[in-house]
């Protein structure tokens, strides 16, 4: 009975440690990120674009670029398409186009509301920091450091279980 006791410890011991350093990992990627964020939006003067974009198992995807000046979103462009395949083939719709400028921007309820990188960051922060989230935290920096993913995988999801961003393209906009 006493060495069931000690592989047991041992087991729970090890697993963790394995999520201990899982967690560490993310928190670090998280605040290297967060350092270059701060250094690239002093360099800009806090004025750039990103590209957000989703993908559904249904063929859907969506484009969304988005354009901050000072700090303020002034433009959002948003494109949605139906990929099907015709004889294995790819064929692309474009079914949606929407362009909104400064004080219209986020005024289409259809559609998410967007944020700035800034914002982007805090929720990610409050998502790496919560122990109570329903589902497992994801972050990367695929964007020369800065961020490209960051989100929740809902695991008892099936399908579309993401829920976050998924950021393909960050760059200064040009003076």
């Amino acid at each position: 009975m006493r060495r069931i006791y000690t592989y047991l410890s041992l087991l729970i011991g090890i697993t963790l440690l394995f999520t201990a350093c899982e967690k560490s990992e993310l928190h670090s990627e998280l605040e290297n990120s967060e350092i270059l964020w701060s250094q690239f939006k002093i360099n800009n003067k806090n004025s750039y674009q990103y590209t957000h974009t989703t993908l559904s198992w249904t063929g859907w995807r969506t484009s969304t670029t988005i354009e901050v000046n000072g700090g303020k979103i002034t433009k959002r462009e948003f494109n949605g398409y139906m990929i099907s395949y015709y004889n294995n083939v790819p064929d692309t719709t474009k079914k949606i186009e929407i362009i909104e400028l400064n004080e219209d921007v986020n005024k289409h309820p259809e559609l998410m509301k967007d944020k700035t990188l800034d914002e982007i960051y805090q929720l990610a922060r409050s998502h790496a920091d919560n122990q109570q989230l329903n589902g497992r935290f994801v972050f990367e920096s695929k964007n020369n450091g800065l961020i490209s993913r960051s989100g929740i995988f809902d695991d008892d999801c099936v399908d579309d279980c993401f829920d976050g961003i998924n950021i393909t393209e960050i760059k200064p906009l040009n003076p």
